[in-house]
């Protein structure tokens, strides 16, 4: 069985926390339970309680085992054209291109989903430079202002509104 608790601080996120349970019950089938607060989201929902009980059943290995969490953070098939290039000790620069755009940020959960202004590169690419540690970053674009997107050939995750968030990953 494994369990997990999530804590949220700071900013739009403050006061929210999240407890699930996996119970593995053969090799492709597992019980899951969540409970918790979710925060205010970038959409604008308003934060809210929730609690939810499932079935899952999935291909291969395990619920929760190494080899299906580990294709999980392969990467995707068909290579993502954002990239990520370390600068200095924390600073990374972020390339991306959005060619029909007229303005791109970049959120990411860690800040509260706080957009990041990305600047227009003569080549047609958006780029930001931010202080990010390595790791695993869940992030979304803002497409002109007002559509949250996640890029082709991102790795992505539920994002618990029923949309997806992408994963940037930093080394």
């Amino acid at each position: 069985a494994d369990i997990g608790v999530r804590v949220f601080d700071g900013g739009a996120t403050e006061g929210s926390w999240q407890v699930n349970a996996v119970l593995p019950l053969g090799p492709m089938l597992a019980l899951e339970a969540a409970s918790g607060t979710w925060p205010r989201s970038p959409e604008g929902f308003a934060r809210g309680r929730f609690a939810s009980f499932g079935l899952r059943l999935t291909r291969g290995s395990a619920p929760g085992t190494a080899p299906g969490f580990a294709r999980l953070l392969a990467p995707p098939r068909g290579a993502s054209r954002v990239t990520v290039m370390r600068l200095e000790r924390q600073l990374v620069r972020i390339t991306l291109p959005a060619p029909r755009s007229e303005s791109v940020a970049i959120a990411f959960e860690h800040d509260a989903w706080t957009p990041h202004r990305m600047t227009r590169e003569t080549d047609g690419r958006w780029s930001v430079e931010l202080d990010l540690p390595p790791g695993v970053h869940k992030f979304s674009l803002v497409l002109n202002g007002t559509r949250w997107v996640v890029p082709d050939g991102v790795r992505t995750l539920p994002d618990d509104f029923g949309g997806r968030v992408g994963l940037l990953f930093v080394r």
